[in-house]
């Protein structure tokens, strides 16, 4: 039996007649535990994934569409690397450049009271959510893809950043943050200097390295506090809620105190949001259908610079990842790998 998915052909083995729905990703499980969308009588979830085939290749649809490909998540950690050390570099250029005016008006500063040291507890409140995200990635079936898109969205965001901060220098918005002293001229060798110096305290203030002025407009606090969140909403099943909802507090606590210290404008974050979130929403639809990928004439998107490393990347994908739960580390599996007797499975 022959089936047609958006762009690609598929048949079924053996002979079983299968209702399929009008999305392009029906005959696929999907949900919270690999989800059911397929209509069938006494048929497993492994099973259905067993006979489900690429007509061409011979595989299951599950194995081609979610393979590991260590390859391009070693390139979207070099890519989020190059584009935090950018990141690093335009700050370190920029200080020397900063208004020595009063800060700029902003209506959050006005309503709220200054607090400087809630900038910490934003900063932990980071910790604490890329923790999580990191966590899930982890614990789930397709860590692997997951934890590619992190670093390539995460890559796309922070060179965002980095044009931002080259562009529009603003004036300190914490009167009682001590900056660096400015230099008359900003060589290569100040520059690389102060990134380097930066880099090992991973651009938070509470490793005592921070002491580098202009890193506004927008604001990466809000970056990693929203897409922690995103990341654990999108990829972790729905009983999970509790797990959600932690996440989403823990980010909005560390918005409002990076508010309240100063450390950021309010435009910073919104502006933040607004990326972060649609950045994330846009690359997911992307990713979940086949024909964006596959006829990019008719797709508006393709023309965003990152397109065609955003088809690498997503070649073999075509359909959301399954919210699948898997823990890596089980004892069958750690046996398997070590090769033990049997005798000390007891």
């Amino acid at each position: 039996m022959r089936l047609l998915n958006g762009c690609n052909t598929y048949t079924l083995v053996p002979m079983r007649v299968v209702e399929i729905g009008q999305n392009n990703c029906d005959e696929v499980p999907y949900g919270d535990d690999g989800g059911k969308r397929v209509n069938t009588d006494n048929v497993s979830q492994s099973q259905l994934s067993n006979e489900l085939l690429d007509i061409d290749d011979g595989i299951s649809v599950e194995e081609k569409r979610f393979q590991k490909e260590p390859v391009k998540l070693v390139i979207a950690f070099l890519m989020l690397v190059l584009s935090a050390v950018i990141n690093l570099l335009a700050l370190a250029w920029i200080h020397d450049r900063v208004p020595a005016s009063s800060p700029l008006p902003d209506l959050f500063f006005r309503i709220f009271p200054h607090f400087p040291r809630a900038l910490d507890f934003s900063e932990y409140f980071i910790l604490f959510n890329s923790l999580a995200m990191f966590f899930l990635c982890f614990i789930h079936k397709y860590r692997w893809m997951v934890l590619r898109r992190v670093f390539f969205i995460s890559s796309l965001l922070y060179l965002g950043r980095s044009v931002c901060l080259l562009v529009t220098q603003v004036p300190v918005a914490d009167t009682t943050y001590v900056c660096s002293p400015k230099l008359n001229v900003t060589t290569i060798a100040v520059v690389f200097s102060r990134a380097s110096h930066l880099f090992f305290g991973v651009g938070l203030n509470i490793s005592g390295r921070y002491t580098l002025c202009g890193d506004y407009i927008y604001s990466g606090h809000t970056v990693v506090l929203i897409l922690a969140y995103l990341v654990v909403k999108e990829y972790s099943p729905t009983r999970f809620w509790i797990f959600h909802w932690i996440t989403w507090l823990v980010s909005l606590a560390g918005i409002f105190c990076l508010l309240i210290s100063h450390g950021h404008y309010s435009v910073d974050v919104v502006i933040a949001y607004f990326i972060t979130t649609r950045t994330f929403w846009l690359y997911h639809t992307l990713a979940d259908s086949v024909c964006f990928k596959e006829y990019p004439q008719h797709n508006r998107f393709s023309r965003a610079w990152w397109f065609m490393l955003f088809q690498y990347m997503e070649s073999n994908a075509g359909c959301p990842i399954p919210k699948i739960i898997e823990w890596p580390l089980s004892w069958k599996r750690c046996k398997k790998i070590l090769n033990l007797p049997t005798r000390y499975m007891y």
